[in-house]
């Protein structure tokens, strides 16, 4: 065994909120990149840092600072903010998904709204209990 001291960034990915800061950081050394066989509508909104991957449909809908694997389809009207939306995934038209990962071939239902959002603007809460977490 040889010890190697690293000189970069490194984050334990042990849950979901340290997923997205990964993907945040990887999004500011890439900036924008679009794989091949991918289709972006005019009306597209894609405001950079921003990573989509190959085989994907971006519709008429805005993306800002996420990463999209590849064979996902965003929707019209659709917004993804700050998200990572792992392949074959499809976010239809009217949803909104905001500092979230979304899982490999998921479908979400038309008008889903995922964020880290409280209307009372006090900061979000998260206990780890018996291997679980949960909002509080």
């Amino acid at each position: 065994m040889k010890v190697i001291p690293l000189r970069g960034y490194w984050n334990d990915i042990g849950y979901p909120w340290d997923y997205i800061d990964v993907n945040m950081h990887v999004l500011k050394e890439t900036g924008f990149s679009v794989g091949g066989n991918t289709e972006i509508w005019g009306s597209a909104i894609i405001r950079k840092p921003v990573v989509i991957g190959e085989g994907c449909e971006i519709k008429n809908c805005v993306i800002e600072s996420s990463v999209i694997g590849d064979g996902c389809t965003i929707g019209e009207f659709s917004i993804v903010k700050r998200s990572v939306v792992i392949n074959r995934s499809n976010v239809p038209h009217l949803n909104y998904v905001a500092d979230s990962v979304i899982g490999e071939r998921c479908n979400l239902w038309v008008g889903t709204k995922i964020a880290n959002l409280r209307f009372d603007e006090k900061n979000m809460k998260m206990e780890i209990k018996d291997g679980g977490l949960r909002q509080r």
